[in-house]
Parts: structure tokens; sequence; C-alpha cells
């Protein structure tokens, strides 16, 4: 694990992974939620935006990644930098 972020309510946390994988978990049961998926390189950061609708991920693989967190899609792919993208946050 590379990261892990808390979303507004406390109950529920995001993970960034050397596997290339962002996964949701239930804090209160431990269950997983969701996997985001879809990275080429490890996960260095993810945010949840400030009402936990989206989570954004920045990786070694030189993109940032816009996930909907009900349904898992991958909804905006950041591209354009020339070396790995270390940090993402949503400003409110």
């Amino acid at each position: 694990m590379t990261c892990s972020k808390i979303d507004f309510t406390g109950n529920y946390c995001v993970t960034g992974s050397t596997d290339r994988t962002a996964i949701l978990w239930d804090i209160g049961t431990g269950k997983l939620m969701e996997q985001f998926r879809g990275h080429e390189d490890e996960i260095y950061d993810a945010q949840f935006n400030m009402v936990g609708t989206k989570i954004v991920t920045a990786s070694a693989d030189k993109t940032a990644r816009v996930y909907n967190v009900n349904t898992g899609a991958c909804i905006g792919i950041l591209m354009g930098h020339t070396e790995d993208v270390n940090k993402a946050l949503f400003n409110p």
C-alpha cells in the first residue's frame, strides 16, 4: 500500500497500491467495496472529493484518473505529464 485516505464521513477509506489498483473499503466492516483499475503503474496517491462521490488517483504511469465511487467507472484520464504524478487533490 502506498497511500490511504478516509472520506469526510469517516465510513470509507481508499487505498492505493503498487499493484496498480485503488480499493474502496468500508471501515466499519472491513469489506472491500470497489476496486478501481486502469493504471499501468503503481498508484502514489488517492483522494476523495468533498462529498465522497469521486476518487482521484495519481500514478507512476504519468496520469491521474478520476473514478465514480458508486459505479467504479473511470470518468476521466488526465494525461500530459512526462514524469510520474505523485499527488492528487480535489479543490472544494
